[in-house]
């Protein structure tokens, strides 16, 4: 664990054209209560995926942590590269596409086998759930006939769609047609059954998939024979159903915002839409806005939230703040019409 006194990035991921990233000098006794916030962080690093990639184009990579020093290389958007979990203690500020991200440099190896510091706004984690889910497919499928733990045959698609979401389009193979009997023929009898789901407008019934695991799904119909499916709500924290853009439940808001290459703005929480991601800009995730919607939510379902964070008021990703209250996404509702 590296704990070092750094400085803001400068030009992280500058686009060409654009201005540099805004850079923010805080107080000596800001960055001390920064510092005493986080000694907890060593256990928070063990959670983080040891594969990051840049988001942004021309990310500086630098000999030692801080804009003052030597570059060593740069970094294309989506080049990956491998996390060697350690960063710095203190935390800067960058403006990078117009989010703002009080945030630490980290230590990186490249494909080249090159190390070096980048500032942690400029990349994105690769989150190996998804990963793993697409492995374990392409495992098991040995044939069109390949067979869950239920024993009846899954609809034939290729092993990197099986948990992609199209947003109006699809969840993996369950599209506006899929009816529940279709659903039976595709999950297997064991992984699909009956419940309810909270909406903001009471308990809904509803067909549930693989139920109590990472990858559950919750379907409301608009029948009452189950074959017009209404919306499918995704709400575990390590699901493993993702949008082709990286978009899936349990993302930190900042890790929300680099997917969605823009802020976006939600509501407050604690009353009936609490949390309800009310706009995406301009971003990423613009073209899907009829078709579904996200909800934020504390990281941590104990947590207290902020007054200023709460109630029907509109909050940006960008707010001053926002980054201390540990937001993630709650939960996801895609509509397939």
């Amino acid at each position: 664990m590296v704990f070092t006194a750094c400085y803001p990035p400068n030009q992280q991921g500058q686009q060409p054209g654009q201005p540099a990233p805004t850079e923010v000098y805080t107080q000596p006794i800001v960055d001390l209560i920064d510092a005493a916030e986080d000694l907890s962080i060593e256990l928070k690093e063990k959670g983080l995926p040891s594969k990051v990639e840049s988001w942004v184009e021309n990310l500086i990579v630098t000999s030692q942590p801080g804009s003052g020093m030597p570059e060593i290389a740069r970094m294309k958007v989506g080049e990956k590269a491998t996390y060697l979990h350690q960063r710095t203690l203190l935390r800067k500020e960058a403006v990078l596409r117009d989010q703002r991200f009080k945030a630490r440099y980290i230590l990186i190896q490249l494909s080249s086998g090159q190390m070096g510091w980048v500032h942690e706004g400029g990349i994105r984690y690769v989150y190996p759930r998804f990963q793993k889910v697409i492995d374990e497919v392409i495992a098991t499928a040995t044939s069109a006939n390949q067979r869950t733990r239920g024993g009846d045959p899954v609809a034939v698609l290729p092993a990197t769609e099986q948990r992609i979401i199209v947003p109006g389009i699809k969840v993996g193979p369950i599209k506006k047609s899929t009816s529940q009997e279709d659903l039976v023929s595709i999950y297997g009898g064991t992984q699909v059954g009956l419940s309810t789901v909270k909406t903001p407008e009471g308990d809904e019934d509803c067909t549930v998939i693989f139920p109590g695991e990472p990858s559950e799904l919750r379907i409301t119909w608009k029948n009452a024979e189950r074959t017009q499916i209404k919306a499918v709500y995704i709400d575990k924290r390590e699901s493993t159903w993702f949008t082709r853009e990286g978009l899936g439940v349990g993302l930190p808001l900042t890790e929300i915002a680099k997917v969605n290459q823009h802020p976006f703005s939600f509501y407050g929480l604690n009353w009936q839409y609490g949390g309800v991601i009310e706009s995406w800009k301009n971003g990423s995730m613009s073209k899907y806005k009829k078709t579904f919607y996200g909800v934020m939510a504390p990281a941590k379902s104990n947590t207290a939230v902020p007054s200023n964070f709460t109630g029907d008021k509109l909050i940006s990703s960008n707010d001053s703040g926002t980054d201390a209250v540990d937001l993630v996404l709650g939960r996801l509702v895609v509509y397939l019409d």
